[in-house]
């Protein structure tokens, strides 16, 4: 009511402006306007269409944002790591390889986990100087800053992820992960995720990683089994010792753990199929008990 057109009436002259009410669209309008839109993925904006692979990753963080540094050899196994599995970086890697091959350097694997990092950046920048990569491939070669970002939740690929202590005030299990080797005859690596890091680079680029404790699976029959139908339980005692605790967001499969009822010990591994992000419930729900039901099952069969 107390609108301050409301007081100057005396400002209008009357004339009244007629037009027809808005046109209620049809299905066939609304689709067309969403197949203009253009795709927006996390940490990407919608006026950049040529983002490095790596940078241009669908997901989705959840829950609280904490700012935390990175410790010196926490930033130095990312970014290696971010590295050793970008597209964009390979064919560095495989000069880099061969500039200690030509040097008759023999442990070429441990000098190029020392020196890669400080030497690709200063080959890009090389070559930026020369007009031959954009500021895209430089802010890779930067590597993050040692300030990253921790989530408790991550949504991608059709897997909803907790971290541990998420998990811990909940009834479901969502911090499983399983990561494949290259090769088919590689044993994977079971684990379960600590933290959820996003790395933020230059240029607003931002990179998330699982920082996860990895069950030791080098040996079978130690630190894993397999039945005769197909099933792997692993021995959750059994931790792997490494400093390489990051797996990129986008490589991990989820998985679910039961426990053994005559060894707790040894859980089975139940591995999740990912589902429309839309159909997964915000917590667990429906979709959890039917994992678990399944794991107990197995468990009974072997009573």
């Amino acid at each position: 009511m107390g609108h301050t057109w409301r007081k100057q009436m005396s400002q209008f002259d009357g004339t009244k402006e007629i037009k027809p009410a808005p046109k209620r669209p049809t299905g066939e309008d609304v689709v067309k306007e969403l197949e203009e839109l253009r795709p927006i993925t996390h940490g990407q904006s919608s006026t950049d269409t040529s983002q490095l692979s790596i940078f241009s990753i669908p997901g989705k963080p959840f829950g609280k944002a904490d700012v935390k540094e990175l410790s010196i050899q926490q930033h130095e196994v990312a970014t290696f790591y971010v590295l050793q599995n970008c597209d964009e970086s390979q064919p560095f890697i495989q000069e880099h390889k061969n500039i200690l091959l030509d040097a008759g350097i023999t442990n070429v694997e441990e000098i190029h986990k020392l020196e890669f990092v400080n030497w690709f950046n200063q080959r890009i920048i090389q070559l930026y100087n020369e007009g031959q990569v954009d500021k895209k491939m430089v802010s890779l070669a930067r590597g993050p800053e040692r300030r990253a970002i921790y989530y408790s939740g991550y949504n991608i690929n059709g897997f909803r992820f907790h971290t541990i202590f998420r998990d811990e005030i909940r009834k479901t299990q969502n911090n499983g992960v399983v990561v494949r080797g290259e090769n088919q005859t590689d044993v994977p690596y079971y684990g379960r995720i600590k933290d959820i890091v996003e790395l933020c680079y230059t240029e607003g680029n931002k990179i998330v990683l699982f920082d996860c404790e990895w069950y030791d699976t080098t040996q079978e029959g130690r630190g894993y089994k397999r039945d005769r139908y197909g099933i792997i339980t692993v021995n959750i005692a059994r931790k792997l010792n490494t400093q390489e605790t990051f797996v990129l967001a986008c490589q991990a499969i989820q998985v679910f753990y039961t426990r053994g009822l005559k060894d707790i010990t040894w859980s089975a591994v139940t591995e999740i199929k990912p589902r429309n992000l839309y159909e997964m419930p915000v917590d667990g729900g429906p979709y959890q008990e039917e994992i678990q039901s399944i794991s107990t099952s197995y468990e009974n069969e072997d009573d």
